[in-house]
């Protein structure tokens, strides 16, 4: 089982977490939504937790313009 959350980081300096998210597609909807609210100052990185084991990526430029 997948679980889908969302490392926002204020300023690039303090992380917060967001989440749990139901699916992959409601945290990336949820990261633009913040993005567009809170601007591209931040950190947005997402995050997937299958059996336990973390991973953490990023968004391309690109996806915040979709």
């Amino acid at each position: 089982m997948t679980t889908y959350w969302l490392i926002f980081v204020w300023g690039d300096l303090e992380p917060g977490l967001c989440g749990p998210y139901g699916t992959e597609l409601e945290r990336d909807n949820d990261a633009k939504l913040l993005r567009k609210r809170e601007g591209d100052k931040h950190g947005y990185y997402p995050l997937d937790v299958t059996d336990g084991i973390p991973k953490v990526d990023s968004y391309s430029g690109a996806f915040f313009e979709e």
